[in-house]
């Protein structure tokens, strides 16, 4: 763990406030929608004015987290409106921490009072005021979960659904070695709560967009297997996506597809962005340790789950990592 106060001190925090822009990375990701939506709504319920700031619209598939809740305020949380509080008490960082998870918002983070960094990645030391990180924890949103107890908020279902989501998906439904036997007690608890859990299963599982079955077909089809097998890799460019009438969002669950092959311990998909940089995902199976890959290249992230940006066409980027790959299998 990396921090310098506790959850008890950060709740205190936050009740005190009177306002709080919540800031999830950017491209974000149901641990990082969900931890934010349940802290927002928890914050309104007791009076005070929240947000979540994002830079784009929320994938198709986690939309359905930012529905009007049950408490006081029926708004959604999630916006884009930079002026949505002009100068708030407080501004968190949620799931990621620095300025370079949140470039196009990074401004509005400064004009904070007090800022706070809660997250679970692995990281240096955090430059906010309050920062609290513990690796150790499955998802961000087992950290939100224990920071609502310690608020003492009253945890109504659509609070739960978005912890719930949270953990679900960055434990992979409970598949993933991160995932701990205090993940199933919490999530035990959202279920006494009364989560909406088959209409979450279904949305998250059971709701596969036809694009996504295309883009992911025709990504296979051009993947590379090394290093005898234990690897393989997959390139998203924008040509395929306009083939496969796909959005990028489309190719999140390919990196799954390619780590579940049989043989595979290392996987990488690498998207082409419309910048020209090529962003990169790692996952490892059980032993390898993608957050070093990662790190080669200025990212990281956990042990079996990483990412990186590297700054160069796909075609280059893609023999950089090819050759990181095996050097890390070697």
């Amino acid at each position: 763990m990396i921090s310098n106060t506790t959850l008890k001190e950060i709740a205190k925090t936050l009740l005190d406030s009177r306002s709080v822009i919540l800031f999830p990375h950017e491209n974000p990701d149901g641990d990082a929608i969900g931890s934010c939506v349940a802290l927002c709504k928890a914050l309104r319920n007791q009076g005070i004015e929240a947000w979540v700031l994002i830079d784009e619209l929320l994938p198709e598939l986690i939309e359905f987290l930012d529905e009007p809740g049950e408490g006081v305020c029926g708004e959604p949380c999630c916006t884009m409106d930079h002026q949505c509080v002009r100068q708030p008490d407080i501004c968190v960082f949620i799931d990621c921490s620095g300025d370079d998870r949140i470039l196009k918002r990074a401004e509005k983070f400064h004009t904070g009072r007090k800022s706070i960094c809660i997250d679970h990645h692995l990281t240096a030391e955090s430059a906010e005021d309050l920062y609290y990180i513990d690796s150790e924890e499955a998802a961000t949103a087992q950290i939100i979960y224990k920071l609502l107890v310690e608020m003492g908020v009253e945890f109504d279902r659509s609070i739960a659904n978005a912890i719930y989501t949270g953990i679900c998906m960055d434990t992979g439904n409970f598949k993933y070695s991160n995932t701990t036997a205090e993940s199933h007690r919490i999530v035990a608890e959202l279920m006494d709560i009364g989560i909406d859990h088959d209409a979450i299963m279904l949305q998250l599982y059971s709701n596969v967009d036809p694009r996504e079955t295309r883009l992911e077909s025709a990504a296979l089809a051009n993947m590379d297997l090394l290093a005898d097998g234990q690897a393989a890799i997959a390139c998203v460019t924008q040509e395929l996506l306009q083939e496969c009438d796909a959005k990028m969002e489309h190719a999140d669950h390919l990196i799954v597809v390619l780590r579940d092959l049989k043989g595979v311990e290392i996987a990488a998909v690498l998207k082409e962005q419309l910048s020209g940089a090529t962003k990169v995902s790692f996952r490892a199976k059980s032993y390898a340790d993608v957050a070093e890959i990662a790190r080669l290249f200025g990212g990281g992230g956990h042990i079996r789950a990483s990412g990186c940006t590297i700054d160069d066409d796909i075609e280059t980027a893609r023999v950089q990592v090819i050759t990181a790959i095996e050097e890390a299998l070697s």
